[in-house]
C-alpha cells in the first residue's frame, strides 16, 4: 500500500484526470515502487485512464513473464530511452 504522500499524489492525479474509483483503488493496492513507477509514467505522458490501464496491463504481463516487478519493467533502459526521445506524446506512446 502506498505511503501517505504517494497515496495523495495518486488520488490527485486520478481526480485531475477523472479516473474511476475502481482504477484508483487498484492502483493504491500496489506496492509503493510499482505504484510510483506507474505514476511517473502517467505524469510524464499525461496518460488518461484507458492509456494507463493498457500500459499497466502490458507491464504486468512482462513482469509475470520475466519474474520481476512492474517497476523493474518500467525502468528498463529501452523504455527509459523511448521516454527521453524528442517527439510528440503520440510517438512516445
Amino acid at each position: 500500500m502506498p505511503s501517505q504522500d504517494l497515496d495523495a499524489r495518486l488520488r490527485a492525479y486520478g481526480d485531475e484526470r477523472h479516473f474511476r474509483g475502481k482504477t484508483i483503488e487498484r492502483w493504491l493496492a500496489l506496492q509503493d515502487e510499482d505504484a510510483a513507477a506507474l505514476l511517473e509514467l502517467a505524469e510524464s505522458l499525461r496518460l488518461g485512464e484507458n492509456q494507463l490501464r493498457d500500459l499497466w496491463q502490458w507491464a504486468e504481463e512482462v513482469a509475470r513473464r520475466d519474474g520481476c516487478s512492474v517497476a523493474t519493467v518500467l525502468a528498463t533502459p529501452e523504455l527509459r530511452r523511448a521516454l527521453r526521445q524528442q517527439g510528440g506524446r503520440a510517438e512516445t506512446l
